[in-house]
């Protein structure tokens, strides 16, 4: 046993003979002869194309750090934003660069990059797949997908998707095979989708955000088998806005409770005594604009008309004011607005529609709700503002008239009713109650004795 270097002892225990020759296999290549004194270290493939270099550690003394902020929750399916931790402390420049070679960056959140987190936001669907793949392959940085808040993003309410209404109710078995072609040019498109129990909506989706606000730009308005097409962004995977779904129970709700002189204000769907049409919108996302405002009412009067029977002498539902009052300092509304009504039904139908519902754009999680406003009738509301003074010329940002009635299709140019200059009688017309207490410094005059108290 003296050749083999092992001593026979105890059984199980084995123990090296130091005046053993050296075992050589017989199979060994002469090539590998040469001895290496260096330590083997590994080394892992070229990272390409994302090629940040680990954090190094840093000999500071600990200090302490303050809390990161709470990051957007990660989501199961495919977006276009990533979020990436832990990333290493470089220049967003630098960043930016080595994101790019999955493709064009829209925008990097860096408020967390001190911490190590960083959020990248990829115009193209695709490109953020790509990344997600790759970059944990690469690097011992994990990447999820996230959706993108209302207010990380000066576009966030465009997220690919746009929701196309008044369609050809003809057309609906194979609506998708004559919208290809409608749409194709502008870019590549991930999916058409359908709307729930809506024949004449469908929803387009293109991989790459600039594509559905290109295609919007140029369709929206443009006539398709004698209709025009009205087009609105929508959510990836949301429902459309008269999509409904349950109500939740009054009673699980954990904000305060309507006080006993509001309940005058609440609409019922049944009350044949009512004759009032001015409604006010409240919880509006801050970044809706009159444009989308306007355009959500024209979606929602088409709808309406359309199941309207011949036989039923019903009035329409058209409309003939709407104010959002906006904050001057940052562009923004307040969370509400008014709108009148031509008819006390089509006031119940808008009511039927939006309240309680979620709103889809700009990822809101605020809760429509509907009331009746304070002035009610549209010559009262001429009264209100014929000499309220604004520090805005704008017509977007004004109270506004249509005449005719504005429904969908009369798609009638709005008419400001209010002036420019300051606002000196604001505080008289504002209620000490006024909703939110957000009419009062920056908004729009006049506004506060529109709304019931709350």
């Amino acid at each position: 046993m003296g050749e083999t270097g092992i001593i026979v002892g105890l059984p199980g225990s084995f123990s090296l003979d130091p005046r053993a020759e050296e075992f050589r296999p017989a199979s060994a290549s002469s090539e590998c002869e040469c001895e290496c004194e260096c330590e083997c270290e590994w080394y892992p493939l070229p990272m390409l194309p994302f090629t940040l270099p680990l954090p190094l550690p840093l000999s500071l003394p600990p200090q302490p750090q303050p809390q990161p902020q709470p990051q957007p929750q990660p989501h199961l399916s495919s977006t276009r934003s990533l979020l990436l931790t832990p990333v290493p402390l470089l220049s967003v420049s630098l960043l930016r660069a080595q994101l790019q070679a999955f493709g064009d960056v829209r925008h990097l959140e860096t408020d967390a990059l001190r911490h190590g987190i960083l959020t990248v936001h990829f115009y193209d669907l695709r490109h953020a797949q790509s990344a997600f793949s790759a970059i944990p392959s690469m690097h011992p940085i994990s990447a999820h997908y996230v959706l993108p808040s209302s207010n990380s993003l000066p576009d966030a309410h465009n997220q690919g998707s746009l929701l196309v209404f008044n369609l050809d109710p003809h057309l609906s078995t194979h609506l998708h095979l004559h919208l290809r072609p409608l749409f194709r040019p502008f870019g590549p498109i991930k999916q058409f989708r359908d709307t729930p129990w809506k024949h004449t909506q469908r929803f387009v989706e293109f991989f790459d955000i600039r594509h559905a606000a290109n295609a919007l730009k140029h369709l929206n308005g443009k006539h398709f088998h004698g209709k025009p097409l009205l087009i609105q962004f929508s959510s990836p995977s949301h429902p459309s806005p008269h999509t409904r779904t349950p109500k939740p129970q009054l009673r699980h709700w954990k904000g305060k409770q309507p006080k006993k002189h509001e309940t005058r204000f609440l609409i019922k769907e049944v009350a044949p005594t009512d004759t009032r049409t001015t409604v006010m919108i409240k919880n509006i996302p801050n970044k809706y604009s009159q444009k989308l405002l306007l355009n959500m009412l024209d979606n929602h009067c088409i709808h309406c008309n359309q199941h309207i029977p011949d036989s039923h002498h019903q009035p329409l539902s058209s409309y003939d004011f709407v104010y959002l009052p906006i904050d001057f300092n940052n562009k923004c509304n307040v969370g509400y607005g008014f709108v009148n009504m031509t008819s006390q039904e089509a006031a119940v139908r808008l009511y039927k529609a939006f309240h309680l519902q979620h709103w889809e754009v700009f990822n809101s999680r605020k809760i429509c709700q509907v009331t009746y406003a304070r002035v009610q009738g549209l010559e009262a509301l001429k009264e209100h503002f014929k000499n309220s003074k604004f520090p805005c010329e704008m017509e977007h940002y004004l109270p506004v008239v249509f005449s005719p009635p504005r429904d969908g299709r009369e798609l009638t140019e709005p008419l400001a009713i209010a002036g420019a200059g300051n606002r000196q009688h604001e505080a008289m017309l504002s209620d000490d109650d006024d909703v939110g207490g957000s009419s009062s410094g920056s908004g729009g005059g006049g506004g506060g004795a529109l709304q019931e108290a709350e």
